[in-house]
């Protein structure tokens, strides 16, 4: 996703605070969230440890198949249920077209992925439920390949 689009769009008008301009940085082993506080004109990283004291959160999923819940975070990675399937390196995964069988339905890594990247920005609308999201920029590890980095523009949609 190209932040270009967004830097044109706010030259023209500059939105207020019912309007959300995010930062992800979306790493292999932890992601953290941010937003650009427009009364400040500062970005804000947003604590979602859950009270772990850190503004990121390893980047990890879990499915719980008694409750057929997905946790994220530090919660998954604590965790820990008889039946229930992890999720690591979601990033190194990313370009392998990889499905996994989730309740015997296959579910691809990208949706996997795509469910994470939303749990991240349900965390800023915790802040201002009403508010829109005006714009997501979003960092990766240099590393990734094309291939990669076309299945995390599916996970951003």
């Amino acid at each position: 996703m190209s932040w270009k689009k967004y830097r044109n769009q706010f030259q023209k008008e500059y939105p207020d605070e019912s309007n959300f301009i995010i930062g992800i940085d979306l790493g292999n082993k932890t992601s953290s969230i941010a937003y650009f506080d427009l009364n400040r004109k500062v970005s804000e990283v947003i604590d979602i440890s859950g009270g772990y004291g850190k503004p990121s959160i390893p980047t990890v999923i879990q499915y719980v198949k008694e409750s057929k819940d997905w946790v994220f975070g530090e919660y998954a990675v604590l965790n820990n249920t008889g039946t229930d399937k992890k999720f690591y390196s979601l990033l190194d995964g990313l370009g392998t077209k990889k499905y996994f069988d989730i309740d015997d339905k296959p579910i691809s890594l990208v949706n996997i992925l795509s469910m994470y990247i939303k749990e991240l920005i349900s965390n800023c609308k915790n802040l201002n439920p009403r508010a829109i999201v005006s714009g997501i920029v979003v960092s990766v590890p240099n590393y990734i390949t094309d291939e990669q980095l076309e299945e995390l523009n599916f996970a951003l949609y």
